[in-house]
């Protein structure tokens, strides 16, 4: 009789973990309050460079997009300098990405000027989504994720307007140089 009870609890407790499935961070829109939560909750933090690729595709009626990106720099994760990397893009996000400093959409011009430093978290990919895409989903980590160097200098891009505290505790980063913003990311992932 022991047996039996010792077992129906083992396979009570497996089913109620296995049904409890935590919502995936990027259906969580996570807007952040930090630079620190960007950088220790990203996978991966690489400096790249559009590659010109791109691809479009429909996946349970959300259409995406994915562009294709050459590593420059790792900053955190496992990426290698030369490596080719897609990074995938609900439509709706690419056409309410603005740049705050300068308060303009991005879409008329998409990642085609400069380089870009990216805050990254990665996905199994699954069957439905293209090939090509290599086995890992990547995905921005959040807003604001994205910055673009120009000039050497930081701009900051998002997906919609952020509230006034968030770009307050962001705003130390506009217009930072390149070497300075990569110095802060690497003091504070330590």
């Amino acid at each position: 009789m022991k047996k039996i009870t010792k077992i129906f609890f083992i396979v009570l407790i497996l089913s109620i973990i296995g049904c409890h499935t935590p919502p995936s961070r990027e259906s969580q829109d996570k807007d952040f309050f930090s630079f620190d939560q960007v950088i220790n909750t990203s996978d991966r933090i690489l400096k790249l460079s559009r590659n010109g690729n791109q691809i479009s595709f429909i996946v349970d009626d959300i259409s995406y997009t994915s562009f294709q990106f050459k590593v420059l720099k790792k900053i955190k994760g496992s990426s290698k300098k030369d490596d080719l990397i897609y990074i995938t893009f609900t439509n709706d996000y690419l056409y309410d990405l603005k740049n705050f400093n300068v308060n303009e959409s991005m879409i008329d011009d998409l990642f085609n000027d400069g380089d870009y430093i990216f805050f990254l978290m990665g996905r199994a990919r699954k069957n439905t989504f293209p090939k090509e895409l290599g086995g890992s989903l990547w995905l921005i980590n959040g807003n604001p994720s994205i910055y673009h160097i120009s000039n050497n200098r930081i701009n900051i891009f998002s997906s919609k307007e952020l509230d006034q505290i968030i770009l307050n505790n962001f705003s130390k980063l506009i217009n930072m140089d390149e070497n300075s913003f990569i110095e802060l990311i690497e003091s504070i992932d330590e």
